[in-house]
């Protein structure tokens, strides 16, 4: 939500206490169902546009992808990652 409680975008994953965002992305994410005259360009310029806002709102966007999802060593160092740098930003 955004400082006016407006919906900016829905997530895979919110850790509120963190303010830490977590999204599962794969390739068809940008590559299927485009709208007439999108690119996959487009498509990823999107994307990197709605986590800027998100990340302009205080939160932190950690991503990861199906290697990461069906590994949990790798998964988990991602995370961590992600947990490290919003703790840094809200410190």
């Amino acid at each position: 939500m955004d400082e006016c409680g407006r919906l900016i975008a829905r997530v895979d994953f919110y850790w509120e206490e963190l303010k830490l965002i977590g999204e599962c992305d794969g390739r068809s994410k940008f590559e299927t169902d485009l709208r007439p005259g999108e690119s996959v360009a487009d498509r990823h310029w999107a994307s990197r546009r709605r986590d800027e806002r998100l990340w302009e709102l205080g939160n932190t966007t950690v991503h990861w992808g199906w290697a990461e999802a069906t590994d949990p060593a790798r998964l988990h160092r991602r995370l961590r990652l992600g947990v490290d740098e919003a703790m840094r930003r809200s410190a």
